[in-house]
């Protein structure tokens, strides 16, 4: 796909992100990470720097970012920072989170990072904050922010496994796994996105029983051959285990709210599989025609252009 290239014999890529924690503060429905059906936590500091260290030594990125769950709720969080400025995979670290526990983050924290992140959806945690000062108060510590007002999530759940032709189809039309860089890594494997790690304590919850997505769907980082092994990962074209129980981007727009905890404990997915097969015919279309343009004239800078316009086409 055309968000990578080689250079100095390591993978060049746009985007690298670590769920520093699997739980979050919110209950948001279609959570693409899953976070209200995950347990409290995430992986050790050690855990973190062993498998990126090993990742760093093939992989680099134009900016790594802490995601979660919400990531504001993670301890050390300066530690996780600092190990990835000595791993040299990035010269850019950004945050993102959804507001709630901004305020009540000490500088010396904020200050670990490049750019604030916010998601801010239509919730009371996040009407008591003043952005004027917040932004200030970055700009002081010389830290970027970002805030996007997000009403509405697609949705990623289904309500029964997808058969092959659906799930290829979705897979070759996702933008999360081949347009935005949301490529990730966690406890010793690589991943084109998050849905392998979560996806099943989510299923096991919802009544359904399946193999083990973290392995299947995963690039053993402490292996030999790493490279070509990643590589191998960022260039397929047939779906992820994950796939079957996913919709990836293909899915149609809900409004934003937050689950219940009845739902959390006993999870419900949609009655129908709700998918815009006009997007998903737009997007394949799109991608086909963005390979061959690369082809003839490789540019990250047109790559990176031709996405941003893909997006804007096609909604996020």
């Amino acid at each position: 796909m055309p968000n990578f290239s080689i250079v100095g014999g390591k993978i060049l890529a746009r985007k690298l992100e670590y769920n520093v924690v699997d739980h979050c503060n919110l209950r948001c429905s279609e959570c693409s990470h899953l976070s209200p059906y995950q347990k409290s936590g995430g992986l050790p500091v050690e855990t973190f720097q062993r498998d990126l260290e090993r990742l760093a030594s093939v992989y680099k990125v134009e900016r790594f970012r802490f995601v979660g769950g919400e990531p504001l709720l993670a301890r050390q969080l300066p530690m996780f920072a600092s190990i990835v400025r000595a791993s040299g995979v990035s010269k850019e670290i950004e945050i993102a989170t959804n507001g709630v526990l901004l305020n009540r983050i000490s500088d010396d924290t904020l200050s670990a990072f490049d750019k604030v992140s916010v998601s801010l959806y239509p919730t009371k945690q996040t009407e008591a904050i003043d952005w004027n000062l917040t932004l200030k108060r970055l700009e002081d510590l010389g830290v970027s922010l970002k805030v996007e007002q997000i009403s509405r999530f697609r949705t990623m759940e289904v309500s029964a496994p997808l058969d092959p032709e659906e799930a290829n189809k979705i897979f070759n039309s996702c933008l999360i796994a081949h347009t935005w860089g949301c490529q990730t890594f966690y406890d010793g494997f690589f991943y084109l996105c998050s849905r392998p790690i979560f996806l099943k304590r989510y299923l096991e919850k919802a009544g359904h029983v399946i193999g083990d997505p973290r392995v299947e769907d995963g690039v053993e980082l402490h292996a030999p051959d790493l490279l070509n092994r990643l590589l191998e990962m960022l260039d397929r074209d047939d779906p992820l285990k994950s796939c079957t129980y996913c919709l990836g981007t293909a899915g149609e727009y809900a409004d934003w709210r937050q689950l219940q905890r009845d739902e959390v404990v006993q999870p419900t997915a949609p009655e129908s599989t709700r998918i815009d097969e006009r997007r998903i015919a737009m997007t394949r279309g799109y991608l086909n025609a963005q390979k061959k343009l690369l082809r003839v004239l490789p540019s990250r800078k047109v790559a990176k252009a031709s996405d941003i316009l893909l997006t804007r086409m096609i909604g996020d």
